[in-house]
């Protein structure tokens, strides 16, 4: 068994490695940011329905964003270490994701930074979750330490303003 190969580096053509990693991490910011940040809040007419009508919105929402997930894992196996294992890649990017964004959600509120009321913002900023979750996973030191600082970082930060 030897040491993983390490994919920041590889800048080469649109196949290497680092591309692979930016479009991995680009299409979980913008699933995370497009999909889950509108999709969601959209489900809130349907309780006009009625509650089971909230529950199919809620799960078609759901086998969506898992069906595309499982696409980029599918499509990026390369870049990360759960390559072999996409759907526990999906789960944990999508779970991880999930509970980083209602943290984030709460913190910022908490603080009076405006993101939930600000679509803007909440598009810009929906995906950063899943892409630090994602970051997590990825081959080689120097992208899961930057993820992993980061999310220290954004957690600290989020203790200290308390």
């Amino acid at each position: 068994m030897g040491a993983e190969p390490d994919v920041a580096g590889a800048w080469g053509g649109p196949s290497a490695p680092g591309w692979r990693v930016l479009g991995q991490l680009g299409a979980v910011w913008l699933l995370g940011s497009a999909l889950l940040t509108t999709a969601i809040p959209a489900l809130g007419p349907l309780l006009f329905v009625g509650w089971r009508a909230v529950l199919v919105g809620l799960l078609v929402v759901v086998v969506l964003a898992m069906g595309l997930l499982w696409l980029i894992a599918r499509s990026t196996a390369s870049v990360t270490v759960l390559g072999a294992r996409p759907g526990l890649w999906v789960l944990l990017v999508f779970v991880g994701g999930l509970a980083l964004a209602r943290l984030g959600w709460r913190w910022t509120d908490e603080v009076g930074l405006g993101v939930s009321s600000d679509r803007t913002l909440t598009m810009l900023l929906g995906g950063v979750p899943h892409v630090l979750v994602a970051g997590l996973l990825l081959r080689g030191w120097r992208p899961r330490l930057a993820a992993g600082l980061t999310l220290v970082g954004l957690l600290g930060l989020g203790v200290l303003r308390r």
